[in-house]
């Protein structure tokens, strides 16, 4: 199953502003203060390098992820890789569960019953992973209009507290925590490395050297996309350290954006319509998990040597519903956990896996044109 160019775009959008908005502002507002949306804007650059990466990896072959770690590493050494991905994707998928459940929370004013919501989300992340990739396609591409439609509406609300002068000084803390964040929070950043799926499963891709439409048709789309999604989640976040980057001791993990946005511009006079704009907003992290899980369960059959996806999802939601009641039902809990040695996993998916996929799409690709090329001048 393939999805088209403009559902790729389209996911790009959904993923790369994905958890941004949450909770990460408050964590790097605590450890930085008002320099925060420095490690932001340095992270959301490397998104984009990161992004064309993948872009031209998806360009230059025809063969999946996983065809890609068998032809390039073999059997075994593909399955290592597949292996030390799917931990950073676990804490990943917990990560965005937990979210999810902080933000409703917070919404109703009070604790929904554990089980009973871990529950509901799982249920929901293993019907959007058991489909196809086209499927997650489609569901895309009807999400994608309500997201940008929330997004406008909350940067246009916020914009008249859009003042840079409230970011200045600069650096008075120093460049040490700025760039402290980019190494503490590896699992918070880089949503994207979840795109190596997307290898091999994009239509309108030109597959060989010389090609016209298709390559830049598909560079444009990408990058238009995950540009925009950049901006989006740097304004935003910017409004929140020009407003409250004096005073980080005031937020704490269960602070997101919607509520800040509205206490910032004073329009919590007129009622909580930011509630209705952040749920249309919410359903990108819906998204962002099912594809997760998607990769999640394809990895898992990938190194168990079984087609049988639906099955694996089914055991694997169960057995991420079970980890969350057991192990981290106290969201500090898996937040701390997600900082420490395991963040390390974290920095090996973001970085080294994508520049992999590139370097093995462009090994494969100029082999097999270079058996095409044996081939015809055999005949």
């Amino acid at each position: 199953m393939t999805i088209s160019v403009k559902q790729f775009a389209f996911l790009t959008f959904l993923i790369m502003i994905g958890q941004k908005l949450i909770i990460l502002p408050a964590f790097l507002m605590n450890s930085s203060g008002r320099d925060g949306y420095i490690s932001l804007l340095v992270m959301l650059l490397l998104e984009l390098v990161i992004v064309a990466a993948i872009m031209f990896s998806i360009k230059r072959t025809d063969k999946s992820f996983f065809e890609l770690l068998d032809k390039g590493l073999g059997k075994i050494g593909g399955r290592i890789i597949a292996a030390v991905m799917l931990v950073a994707m676990l804490i990943k998928i917990l990560l965005v569960i937990s979210i999810i459940r902080i933000f409703f929370n917070s919404i109703f004013e009070q604790n929904l019953r554990d089980w009973l919501s871990i529950a509901a989300v799982c249920f929901l992340m293993f019907f959007i992973a058991s489909k196809s990739l086209r499927g997650i396609g489609r569901l895309g591409e009807i999400i994608f209009p309500l997201v940008v439609f929330a997004c406008l509406a909350l940067a246009f609300l916020s914009i008249k507290n859009f003042r840079p002068s409230l970011l200045l000084p600069i650096l008075e803390g120093g460049v040490r925590p700025v760039f402290s964040n980019l190494w503490i929070y590896p699992l918070w950043f880089l949503d994207i490395a979840v795109m190596v799926v997307f290898v091999g499963r994009v239509k309108g891709r030109v597959l060989i050297e010389g090609g016209s439409g298709g390559k830049k048709h598909l560079m444009k789309a990408g990058l238009i996309a995950a540009g925009a999604a950049s901006l989006v989640a740097l304004f935003l976040s910017l409004v929140l350290f020009m407003n409250f980057g004096d005073v980080p001791h005031l937020l704490d993990y269960r602070t997101n954006v919607s509520g800040l946005l509205l206490f910032s511009s004073s329009s919590y006079r007129y009622g909580r319509y930011d509630i209705p704009l952040f749920c249309l907003f919410i359903l990108s992290l819906f998204v962002v998990l099912g594809l997760f899980f998607y990769s999640f369960v394809r990895h898992v059959s990938y190194i168990v040597k079984t087609d049988k996806h639906t099955n694996v999802a089914a055991v694997g939601s169960v057995g991420i519903f079970v980890t969350l009641l057991a192990f981290f039902n106290a969201e500090h809990t898996l937040f701390s956990f997600s900082i420490g040695w395991v963040r390390f996993f974290g920095h090996f998916n973001n970085i080294l896996v994508p520049l992999l996929v590139l370097v093995l799409a462009v090994m494969v690709s100029k082999k097999i044109n270079k058996d095409k090329d044996v081939g015809i001048s055999k005949l």
